[in-house]
This record gives structure tokens, sequence and C-alpha cells, in this order.
């Protein structure tokens, strides 16, 4: 993926009916797909708080032609050709009942329906993942904090049953993670909190940035906690007051 690119929700609309168009053309006879988005571009198109992502996390339900049809419009627009992928199908926030809890966002071309995951099992997927250098937190408060703006809040008892749900217990959820959800539904000024945690995830990321510069080949998804805790004092303190030979573990 180009690192400068940005998905949003005037674009993403577009690149859905490239890939239609060009899928339909190679799939005459049964052109019918689905495409599952989640993650970030699910909060995009749902939701006004977050501008862009960087990517679009998807499960694909159609002909192998598919990717093809992924791969060419990337190469058209100048996009990397996993634009749209499944990697996270590899994360323990997948579960495949998370097609059966999609909504219809909408159909391109005739043959492509997009559905996306909202609200309580949204929320679920985020607790699950919850990296503290993404915005998995962020996006639980602002999905929190829109429904309410909405009139339609979602309480513990809704996400308590989508979790259950998705992934039959807590127990693929970090205690402290469910703790922090419980202090959040309790908090009466959702706004602050929102943009306190965008800043604190902000510092998280370039501290991880810092950590795979100084070892690029130990950090991985199990350990990326840890060395952005460690590098994170590093990022806060001023940019020229420290040196990277300094750092270690």
């Amino acid at each position: 993926m180009c690192m400068s690119f940005e998905f949003t929700r005037n674009n993403i609309d577009h690149y859905l009916y490239e890939v239609a168009k060009i899928y339909k053309k190679a799939n005459r006879a049964f052109p019918d797909a689905e495409i599952i988005l989640i993650g970030g571009a699910s909060v995009l198109l749902n939701y006004n708080f977050r501008d862009m992502t960087t990517d679009l996390d998807a499960i694909l339900r159609a002909s192998s032609s598919m990717k093809d049809a992924i791969k060419m419009v990337a190469d058209n627009n100048g996009l990397e050709s996993d634009w749209i992928n499944e990697d996270f199908k590899h994360t323990k926030s997948y579960s495949p009942k998370i097609v059966q809890y999609s909504k219809f966002y909408k159909k391109f071309c005739g043959c492509l329906t997009v559905r996306t995951i909202t609200d309580e099992y949204l929320l679920a997927m985020k607790l699950c993942s919850a990296r503290n250098y993404k915005k998995d937190l962020s996006d639980i408060i602002g999905i929190l904090k829109e429904n309410e703006e909405r009139n339609t809040p979602i309480d513990f008892t809704k996400i308590n049953k989508a979790v259950i749900n998705l992934y039959g217990s807590w127990d693929v959820i970090d205690s402290k993670i469910k703790d922090m959800l419980i202090e959040i539904l309790d908090e009466d000024n959702l706004e602050d909190r929102y943009y306190s945690t965008l800043r604190e995830e902000k510092i998280n990321k370039q501290a991880l940035l810092l950590a795979q510069e100084k070892y690029p080949e130990q950090i991985n998804d199990k350990n990326a906690a840890l060395f952005t805790e460690h590098f994170k004092s590093f990022v806060e303190a001023k940019e020229d007051n420290y040196n990277q030979d300094d750092i270690e573990l």
C-alpha cells in the first residue's frame, strides 16, 4: 500500500464500483459476489468521527477472479495490490460468524454486494483487537459517542450479546479492556475521552515506528504492545533530546 494513500468515504465507493465493473465483465455467467468490510473501512462508512483509513480489511465471497479485479483496480489507480485484503482472518478478532451479523451497505453494478459490520458487533471486534498503537480504542469511544448522539445508545447488554455471538465468551478479550469498556460506558464526557485516547494512540504509533527502526526483525503482533510501551517515553520527550543509539531494551 502506498504509505500516503488515504481511503475516504468519498473515494471508497468509486474503487468498489471499479472492482464490480471489472469483476462483472470477467464473470458474465455468474457475476454475483459479496465483500464484507470490517475494521477502519466499516467505521468510515457508518460513522462520521473518522476521516480516513489506509486499507480495506474484508471478507471476500466471490470467485478467484475477484482478487484479479482488485489488483487491476490497484494497477489503474496507483494502489498496492492488497488494498483490499483478508489478512485480519489470521487475527484473533476474526470469527466465521461475522458474515451472519453484517449489514447491507450498497450494491455495485448489479453484481457486487457490499456489507459492513456496525454498532455492538463492530465494538466486539475492536475490543478483541484493542491495539493501543492503532485506532481500536478511539474507535470504540467514537462508536459509543456517535450512537449516543443518534439517540441509539449501545449499552453493555448489547455489547455482551455481540461478544458471545461472535466469540462464544469474553475469554478472547483482555480483562483490562473489558474494565476500560465499563469505565467508558459510565463516563459523561466521551468527547474529551475520545481526543485524549486519539492522542495516546498517535504517541504509541510513533513509539512503535521508532522501535521498528531499532529492532526491525524482532517486532510482531504478539510483542508490539511491549515494544510500544518501552519506546513511548522517548516519543513523549522532545525529539531532539534523545539519541537513538542510547535506546536499549
